[in-house]
């Protein structure tokens, strides 16, 4: 593993763990059951689309009132890049919008243990094979967790990339792809977490890797163009 993906695999843990993962205020932590590359990046001219139905997921953590821990579930996850790809130092950042949801059964959703959108940032780098995404502010709905708390945090965390990461051009006159390029088509293992625990602002989770200054300047070109 080179410097670039030991720093993503480090700023993974470290988001990971400040979303509260062996706190009260977790709301969900899960794993993707088995080996397979579930998770499917689809890169074009209006930028990159990633997600996946259907994932067979355990369980290991939910909050008070869920069921009892390990359990099966199954996660569906869909989102679309919302800006173009910039490339800080040899951090690559981006952000998506999206939707997704951890049910009981893999159609119909008979038990909704968490569903919700998001909206924020990935970050990456070039040859890496990770893919963190962060969304610090999103909208959760459970049929059995009865105090979702706020505010809220949501994490993905994509390993096996493969191709490893790369960039592609795409139409930089469209909105999912204002810079001109995209991440490149992938696929990926998915884990993750949720949690209503404050996420910091970047300055304080800057100490786990450089990758949290591409966070720091998407956020800043986020709030200069609104």
């Amino acid at each position: 593993m080179n410097l670039r993906n030991h720093l993503l695999a480090a700023l993974a843990a470290g988001l990971f763990a400040l979303a509260g993962p062996a706190s009260a205020d977790v709301i969900i932590t899960y794993g993707q059951s088995g080996s397979g590359n579930t998770i499917t990046g689809t890169a074009s001219a209006t930028g990159t689309v990633w997600g996946g139905t259907d994932i067979p997921i355990t369980v290991t953590q939910i909050a008070p009132n869920g069921p009892a821990t390990p359990f099966n579930a199954f996660l569906d996850v869909s989102a679309h890049s919302i800006g173009g790809a910039n490339t800080v130092g040899p951090f690559i950042t981006q952000e998506f919008a999206g939707t997704f949801s951890i049910c009981s059964t893999a159609a119909g959703c008979a038990v909704n243990y968490l569903s919700g959108s998001f909206s924020d940032g990935a970050l990456t780098a070039s040859g890496a094979v990770q893919i963190v995404v962060a969304a610090p502010d999103v909208t959760f709905t459970s049929s059995v967790i009865l105090a979702l708390g706020a505010p809220d945090a949501l994490g993905f965390s994509f390993t096996n990339v493969a191709p490893p990461v790369t960039l592609a051009a795409c139409t930089n006159t469209n909105p999912g792809c204002n810079t001109g390029q995209t991440i490149a088509s992938f696929t990926a293992s998915v884990s993750g977490n949720a949690s209503a625990t404050e996420v910091p602002e970047p300055a304080t989770i800057a100490m786990f890797g450089m990758g949290l200054l591409g966070f720091g300047l998407m956020r800043r070109r986020r709030k200069l163009a609104a």
